[in-house]
């Protein structure tokens, strides 16, 4: 029993390791290179991500067409964890084909700097 014990500490010593270690996603959201996205990606994130009781992460494809972003459903999460909800963010938007995919948003933070990408084409196509 004591070896049990010891060795879940020892675990969670590693984990608590590792996570110091490595640069929390979110913090790197202000010093992230600026990125191009659609009106389209933008109303996602404002009304639809923004819209749920808890948002925890929103992932754009690099060229700025394809999103997906993971929230809890529940008032009350329990076990939530935000670096899981921003891999399955960042899968969930790679698994639909558009290429790499990064974080946009984590929870109701400040997103990344943007600016839109369709604004020259949508003027060409107005009347």
């Amino acid at each position: 029993m004591r070896s049990v014990i010891v060795a879940a500490a020892l675990v969670a010593a590693m984990l608590l390791a590792g996570c110091a270690g490595g640069q929390d996603p979110r913090s790197q959201l202000s010093n992230a290179p600026d990125i191009g996205i659609t009106h389209g990606v933008w109303d996602a994130y404002t009304k639809d991500y923004l819209g749920e009781h808890t948002p925890l992460a929103f992932a754009v494809s690099e060229n700025g067409e394809v999103y997906f972003y993971y929230y809890c459903e529940a008032i009350r999460c329990i076990n939530l964890n935000s670096n899981e909800a921003i891999t399955r963010a960042i899968s969930g938007c790679q698994n639909r084909g558009q290429g790499q995919c990064v974080l946009f948003a984590a929870e109701r933070s400040p997103p990344r700097k943007h600016h839109f990408i369709d604004d020259f084409s949508q003027r060409l196509k107005s009347p």
